[in-house]
């Protein structure tokens, strides 16, 4: 008698649920996302492949690097006497910083 109580149960809730869906009204909202989305896809494996052809070591990357900040940095510092005096006095307190938390 349980089971078919449990059965009467289980299929009331599914010709309800059932009935609530096909009687719902629907909203769909049609746009062009999909589309959008799979250009975006297409686009970003197309620019990511010359990546597969192209692949250097990383001793390569690393000696290409040091060629380049070599090229483009220069001996004596840039910076105006204001940043100076700024970068000195965080490199005051960091420091002081530092030493106050390696003492506890």
């Amino acid at each position: 008698m349980k089971r078919v109580v449990g059965l009467a149960f289980v299929l009331l809730i599914a010709v309800g649920a059932l009935y609530l869906a096909q009687h719902k009204k629907r909203t769909d909202a049609v746009s062009a996302d999909a589309v959008v989305d799979m250009a975006a896809d297409w686009q970003r494996d197309v620019t990511r492949a010359p990546m597969h052809f192209t692949r250097i070591s990383d001793e390569q990357e690393t000696q290409i690097g040091d060629e380049l900040a070599r090229e483009y940095v220069t001996e004596q510092p840039t910076q105006s006497a204001e940043a100076r005096a700024t970068e000195q006095y965080v490199n005051e307190v960091g420091g002081a910083s530092l030493r106050t938390q390696s003492a506890d």
